[in-house]
């Protein structure tokens, strides 16, 4: 069986009963191999089987546990929306990137809000999937400071 390694940051990691919950939590997914915790770092090393596990049900196991991943967020203009069916296939592609934990499309804006796991994946990776879907991506409108939403946070939430 083939694995990969996800590293994942975790937020609330600030006693060890927590930190051993997390580390069974997440163990207990299917496909996961091995589960390391470091609490210094509060990083998380995951060795799976990319075929049967989904990032965002690691992100589910974590949030079982009490704790949360931090994300990043990117706001991406799109040119070419025009009905509630084609918001529908921008967030599917969205969905389908590998390290993106939520995609919503703001029909009234023609914008792309999508949270997902730094390091998995870059911005040109969502234009990409945007294009792929049949839209043109834009530049981020206005307010939105280095690929982050202006004035969110940085948990997966």
């Amino acid at each position: 069986m083939s694995h990969d390694i996800v590293i994942l940051s975790v937020e609330g990691l600030h006693q060890a009963p927590t930190a051993a919950r997390l580390e069974r939590a997440v163990a207990g997914v299917h496909g996961v191999q091995r589960v390391s915790l470091n609490l210094a770092t509060e990083k998380m090393r995951v060795a799976h089987d990319p075929a049967a596990v989904d990032l965002r049900r690691l992100v589910e196991a974590v949030r079982s546990a009490g704790c949360d991943v931090r994300a990043s967020h990117a706001v991406i203009g799109v040119d070419g929306i025009g009905c509630p069916s084609c918001a529908v296939r921008i967030e599917d592609a969205l969905r389908g990137v590998g390290g993106v934990l939520h995609a919503a499309v703001d029909l009234p804006t023609r914008r792309a809000i999508v949270s997902y796991l730094p390091g998995h994946l870059t911005q040109r990776d969502l234009a990409q999937a945007i294009r792929e879907a049949g839209y043109q991506p834009t530049r981020a409108p206005a307010g939105v400071e280095s690929g982050r939403l202006a004035g969110a946070g940085t948990s997966a939430r």
